[in-house]
C-alpha cells in the first residue's frame, strides 16, 4: 500500500499492529517485580541486577540501526515474523534452570525486540500516512496494558507457579499465540511487500540535526522510563511496601502511560509542530523527580505523574519518526538510528542506579536517589524534535528539493525542508 493511500485505518493494518504492541514489552516489566527473587537466588548483587535490566536497551542500542538492513531483504512481515518467534523462544530459553541461560535468553530477548520495535515505526508510516500520531498513540496504549499487566501479574504468577522461572517463562504462551494470528493477519494486510531499498534511496539521517534532536528525546525519555521499571519496585519496598504492593505501584505507573499517550498523539494529529507537547512531558517528569527526593512518602502521586509523562513522551517519541520523514524506508532508518542511540543512553541508568544503590548504606537515601531522573533534559531536546520538519530527501541534496511550506503527497502538512 501506498503512502499515498493510507489516510484511513484499516482494520487488517490495525490488528496486526496491535499484535505486536502485545509481545513488546512483558518479556522486559515482568522482570522489575521478581528482579530481587532473581538476585537472591542467583546470588546476583545490585549492580549486577542493574545490568541484567539493562542487557535489553543494549540490545535495542546494537541492533536498532541495522533493522533497514533486515527489512531491506526480507519486508515489513517478514521481519515482523523473526521478531515475534525470537521473543517467544528466548523467553523460554530465560526460564532454563542452565548455567547462562537467564543471561542468553535476556540478550535474545532484547535483540528480537528491537527489530520489532524498528520495524513497527515503518509499519504505522506506510499504513498510516496521514494518521500517524492516531495509530501511534494506539500502538502504544495497547503496548502499556501489555506491559502493566505484566509488571502487575508478575510477582503473583511467581508466588502462584513456584518461582520465578515459571512465572517469567509464562509470558511465552501469549506471544505464540501473537504470532499465530500474526501469520493469518499479515496476509491480508497489503499483498505487496516493501520493495528492497535501494541504498541511497533514502537519506542517512546520521548527519542531520533534526534527526540528532529525535534520538536525544527518544534516549531521554527511555532512560527515565526504564530507570522506573526496574527500580520502582526496590525503591517501594525500601520505603516499606511488600512486593505485591511495590509490583501494583509499577502497575500503575504504566496504566496512567496508557492513558495519557492516545491523549498526546492525538494532539500531535492536530497539531504541525510538537514542541510544547515534548517540552511539557519533560517538565512534568521534572516535578515527579524533585517531588521523590523531596516527599518520598508521597510516592503514589510522583508515580503518577511519572506515568503521565512517560506515556506522552513515548507516544511523542514513536510518532516522530514517521513525522519526520517522507516513506516508510526513512522511517525505519530514522527510527533505527533514535533507538539505537536513545536506548544507549537509557542503557545507564538501571546500571548506575545499581552502583548508587551498593555504594550507598541507607535504604531510605537509595530510593530518594533512584527517584532522581533526566526529565530537566527533555524538555530542551523536544523543543529540537517538536517542530515540524522533515529530513531532507536525497533528491534535495541534489538540487531537487522541493518548496518549503508545501504539503506533502501523503497529505500531511509540512512547515519546512532541513
Amino acid at each position: 500500500m501506498s503512502t499515498s493511500g493510507a489516510g484511513r485505518i484499516r482494520g487488517s493494518a490495525l490488528v496486526g499492529v496491535l499484535l505486536i504492541a502485545l509481545c513488546l514489552r512483558p518479556a522486559i516489566t515482568s522482570v522489575g517485580p521478581v528482579l530481587g527473587e532473581i538476585g537472591t537466588d542467583l546470588g546476583l548483587g545490585a549492580v549486577a541486577q542493574g545490568v541484567l535490566g539493562s542487557i535489553p536497551l543494549l540490545c535495542f542500542a546494537a541492533a536498532s540501526a541495522l533493522v533497514h538492513a533486515l527489512t531491506a531483504r526480507t519486508g515489513h512481515h517478514r521481519a515482523v515474523t523473526i521478531a515475534l518467534a525470537g521473543i517467544a523462544v528466548a523467553i523460554g530459553i530465560r526460564s532454563l534452570a542452565v548455567p547462562g541461560a537467564l543471561w542468553l535468553g535476556t540478550i535474545l530477548i532484547g535483540l528480537s525486540i528491537a527489530i520489532g520495535n524498528v520495524v513497527v515505526s515503518g509499519i504505522v508510516k506506510r499504513e498510516f500516512a496521514r494518521r500517524v500520531s492516531l495509530a501511534t498513540g494506539i500502538y502504544t496504549a495497547v503496548m502499556g496494558v501489555a506491559a502493566s499487566l505484566a509488571s502487575g501479574l508478575s510477582e503473583p504468577l511467581s508466588s502462584a507457579l513456584g518461582g520465578w522461572r515459571p512465572g517469567l517463562a509464562v509470558w511465552a504462551i501469549p506471544t505464540v499465540v501473537a504470532l499465530a494470528a500474526w501469520l493469518v493477519t499479515s496476509r491480508r494486510m497489503d499483498a505487496a511487500a516493501p520493495a528492497p531499498a535501494v541504498a541511497d534511496a533514502a537519506p542517512t539521517p546520521w548527519r542531520s540535526p533534526l534527526a540528532w534532536q529525535v534520538t536525544g528525546f527518544f534516549g531521554l525519555q527511555s532512560l527515565s522510563f526504564y530507570l522506573v521499571v526496574t527500580w520502582l519496585p526496590t525503591m517501594a519496598a525500601s520505603l516499606g511496601m511488600d512486593a505485591a504492593t511495590a509490583g501494583w505501584l509499577l502497575f500503575w505507573f504504566q496504566v496512567v502511560g496508557v492513558a495519557a499517550g492516545p491523549i498526546a498523539a492525538a494532539w500531535a494529529d492536530r497539531l504541525g509542530d510538537q514542541r510544547l507537547l515534548c517540552a511539557g512531558t519533560g517538565a512534568v517528569l521534572a516535578l515527579a523527580a524533585l517531588g521523590a527526593l523531596a516527599v518520598p512518602g508521597w510516592l503514589w502521586l510522583w508515580v503518577t505523574l511519572a506515568g503521565v509523562s512517560a506515556g506522552a513522551s513515548f507516544a511523542l517519541a514513536l510518532a516522530l519518526p514517521p513525522l519526520r520523514t517522507r516513506t516508510p524506508a526513512q522511517t525505519v532508518r530514522l527510527a533505527g538510528m533514535a533507538q539505537a542511540i536513545g536506548y544507549l543512553i537509557a542503557a545507564v541508568g538501571p546500571i548506575a542506579a545499581g552502583a548508587l544503590a551498593g555504594a550507598t548504606n541507607s535504604g531510605r537515601r537509595r530510593g530518594r536517589r533512584r527517584g532522581a531522573g533526566p526529565g530537566p533534559g527533555v524538555p530542551r531536546a523536544g523543543g529540537g524534535a517538536g517542530p515540524a520538519d522533515v529530513i531532507r530527501p536525497l533528491s534535495a541534496r541534489n538540487g531537487a528539493s522541493e518548496p518549503r511550506g508545501t504539503r506533502r503527497t501523503d497529505g500531511s502538512r509540512q512547515a519546512k525542508v532541513v
